[in-house]
């Protein structure tokens, strides 16, 4: 079905965007760049085809997968989460829209493994290694390797460990 003002739809005879397939799989890039599920865009708002929950793909300069709750009614406005972005320099943020590093978690982290080792640090230069621990973005405590392979746990600004 191809309507008067150019959408198609494939397997629907009302498509809410260029491309509709089914019921609730929209292609949209007339703004922005979307791949959606159960949901469309009027302009660049995107609203619920139905109840329920939706899916969305944001293609462009960045990617970002996001997903919404059911809170929404047909045609209602949506209010999506962007769970995981992927910006252009490769950094990948989980919780957060805008990464700071290559792998930028923001919420808690579960790990759970078979193997022995759960998290491994190499590098190639032997500089040093280390994690940090923050409050509120300062540095409390850091341990790791120097730069000699000597272990080290510091508190900053001296004090007992």
């Amino acid at each position: 079905m191809i309507t008067k003002d150019g959408k198609v739809g494939i397997g629907t005879t009302d498509p809410k965007n260029e491309l509709q397939i089914g019921p609730q799989f929209v292609l949209h890039s007339k703004t922005s760049n979307y791949i959606g599920f159960n949901c469309y865009w009027v302009e660049d708002a995107p609203k619920y085809m139905s109840g329920g929950y939706s899916s969305i793909i944001r293609l462009g300069r960045n990617i970002s997968f996001g997903v919404t709750d059911i809170t929404g009614s047909e045609n209602s406005p949506l209010n999506i989460n962007y769970a995981m972005n992927i910006t252009d320099n490769g950094n990948v943020g989980i919780g957060t829209d805008l990464p700071n590093a290559k792998l930028d978690i923001r919420g808690k982290i579960y790990v759970k493994t078979d193997d022995d080792a759960i998290l491994t640090f190499d590098n190639i230069d032997n500089s040093w290694q280390y994690i940090e621990f923050k409050n509120s973005g300062v540095r409390k405590i850091w341990m790791g390797l120097d730069d000699i392979n000597n272990f080290q746990i510091v508190k900053e600004n001296g004090g007992n460990i």
